[in-house]
């Protein structure tokens, strides 16, 4: 081969990287063959380390645009080589299917559409579930701890790592499956991190409504369920810690109440609903009813009272 770089009549392939006659292609001007000796000579082992060691401080953005149409479906943010945060948005449109924020690697709060809000006490291990209802406020359903799981990627084994492959999962439970797995459910008005209702559940069923209708911070007003019905409740009516008001429901309807003024336990009235209803006045206090109203079915009401203040009704009027 001369200084030209011209093929000689040997018909080797000069450093121009042309093809000679055997077909063969010299990748840079060096023959395919010669690679391997070439790794052997440059130690790529080095470049590799260092591009790793880069890796593992990386602090920035990763955009991946998965098919290639000029559209970022995923977004990765890092912190000294760990993820703190993956956006997926495969419809780009706006608005993410999934969302997840990571503390030290791993996964603490998952975002499914922007409406349901998974938070981990100890991934995958769920610790509440909120769902956002928009102008309604917000749902905010509370796990036994270690007891629900929900796993977010197929594969997590290598966490903080740029190269990790996470694998969204497409199947996510609904609200009704969520309070299978509920011990309580926590409503909110928008803007407020003062609960206006608790709801209690046992085997997805609810047991006990505690209510803050004015949002003082406690609950002013207990429900008791039996078998998915209401039994009982309290009312605090003045917000002293104390509830004033008793109630008595018989499937599910209410049909008694009792109001105990000065909290001493005994009941200085009381009303019967239902079929036949009655009012009942204790006048000193002792636990015992005094005196009664009820109507007697022909049009006229009636008033029994007890002379001696003991529960034994001996005077009797009747009117219109």
């Amino acid at each position: 081969e001369d200084a030209s770089g011209e093929e000689d009549a040997s018909g080797e392939e000069d450093a121009s990287g042309e093809e000679d006659a055997s077909g063969e292609r010299l990748a840079s001007g060096v023959d395919a063959s010669l690679a391997p000796v070439l790794d052997e000579v440059v130690d790529y082992s080095g470049l590799r380390e260092a591009a790793q060691k880069r890796s593992a401080k990386y602090t920035g953005e990763r955009l991946v645009d998965e098919n290639r149409d000029g559209y970022f479906e995923e977004r990765y943010l890092y912190r000294e080589g760990t993820i703190a945060y993956w956006r997926w948005e495969p419809n780009q449109n706006g608005r993410a299917e999934a969302e997840v924020t990571f503390r030290a690697g791993v996964p603490v709060h998952f975002i499914h559409k922007e409406k349901l809000h998974f938070y981990y006490s100890q991934y995958p291990y769920l610790e509440r579930v909120d769902l956002d209802m928009a102008e309604d406020g917000r749902r905010s359903y509370e796990m036994l701890p270690y007891t629900h799981r929900l796993a977010l990627f197929t594969d997590f084994s290598v966490p903080g790592r740029l190269q990790t492959p996470f694998r969204y999962q497409e199947s996510w439970p609904d609200e009704q499956e969520i309070v299978l797995w509920s011990t309580a459910r926590l409503d909110y008005r928008n803007g407020s991190e003062t609960p206006i209702r608790r709801y209690s559940y046992l085997d997805g069923k609810i047991v006990r409504v505690e209510q803050d209708p004015d949002q003082q911070g406690a609950f002013r007003r207990l429900l008791f369920f039996h078998e998915g019905q209401p039994a009982r409740g309290s009312r605090d009516l003045d917000g002293d810690g104390r509830f004033e008001i008793q109630e008595k429901y018989a499937s599910g309807r209410l049909v008694w109440l009792s109001w105990d003024q000065d909290g001493d336990g005994n009941s200085e009235y009381a009303q019967e609903l239902g079929p036949k209803p009655a009012m009942y006045w204790d006048y000193n206090d002792d636990g015992v009813f005094d005196s009664r109203e009820y109507e007697d079915g022909q049009g006229y009401t009636v008033r029994e009272f007890s002379s001696r203040l003991d529960g034994e009704y001996d005077l009797k009027s009747t009117y219109r």
